[in-house]
């Protein structure tokens, strides 16, 4: 549990970071950085994973609690991991959107288009299916303790 809360507090800072480069002078971290739409469509796009992370982990963190206090098999523990593995699966097509309106504003330098692709290389959406499966596990495993409660 502790080391969701320091994962947790290093992605708040993440996010704080990438608000701060927003409102910061152009010039403070890098001389050629320009404040043109692609700078602020990948600050957004940043700030966006990283909140995406932060709740998941949030999540996790309530999620592992429940498993702590109670019987793994109770309803908030299915929507909890649904919710998180929506989110996961989420976060790369948004930033596919992201990056693709961020190219499609970056002015030419030179003559010639610069086009920046960052990617996960599917690893997080796979992830999301995964705990959307981990959830599907779960809520079977309601309707057999619920049989189980039955029988006896």
């Amino acid at each position: 549990m502790a080391a969701v809360r320091i994962v947790q507090a290093i992605i708040a800072l993440s996010v704080a970071l990438s608000l701060l480069t927003a409102v910061l002078p152009g010039t403070f971290f890098a001389p050629r950085m320009d404040r043109t739409g692609g700078f602020w469509i990948i600050t957004f796009s940043n700030v966006f994973t990283n909140v995406v992370f932060l709740a998941v982990l949030f999540l996790m963190g309530r999620f592992l609690q429940t498993l702590k206090d109670k019987s793994p098999f109770v309803r908030e523990n299915v929507k909890k991991l649904k919710l998180a593995s929506g989110l996961l699966i989420a976060v790369e097509p948004v930033q596919f959107i992201f990056q693709s309106v961020s190219n499609a504003v970056r002015p030419a330098a030179n003559g010639q288009k610069e086009v920046l692709i960052t990617s996960f290389g599917g690893i997080i959406f796979v992830l999301g299916l995964v705990v959307f499966c981990l959830s599907l596990v779960f809520e079977y495993g309601i309707e057999l303790q619920k049989q189980s409660d039955e029988t006896l």
